[in-house]
């Protein structure tokens, strides 16, 4: 995985919150950088189903998924859609689930993603 610049948010206690265990299943809603599903995947021998609307972090992770093969599902699409996309791979039920909203780090370093206010480059304002 491309190393991410981007740090999460309130990390230790998402996973205090989330306290995996074994065999549990998580979705990461904002996979962005992979932080909070390197994490879980770290902390128990769950799986996580990561999903992000940026096709670049989606890019970024296939090294992510590589490692965690049977562990980690990534899915290109946004967090408000998460019950179908969920429900496409044949998951009804999760035991918890993680969101970071907001732009990260990695798209506000890069200018030309449209996000950065500290050089130039094109504006997305969705």
């Amino acid at each position: 995985m491309t190393k991410s610049v981007h740090t999460p948010v309130l990390l230790s206690e998402v996973l205090a919150a989330l306290a995996p265990k074994d065999g549990e299943l998580f979705v990461d809603g904002t996979f962005g950088g992979g932080g909070y599903t390197q994490a879980l995947l770290a902390a128990a021998d769950c799986r996580v189903a990561a999903l992000d609307r940026d096709t670049s972090a989606i890019a970024a992770g296939q090294s992510l998924q590589r490692r965690f093969a049977d562990r980690l599902v990534l899915s290109h699409g946004v967090f408000s859609e998460m019950e179908s996309l969920l429900a496409a791979q044949g998951i009804q039920a999760v035991d918890g689930v993680a969101l970071d909203v907001g732009v990260s780090s990695d798209q506000i370093e890069t200018p030309a993603r449209g996000f950065s206010f500290m050089a130039d480059g094109p504006l997305d304002m969705r």
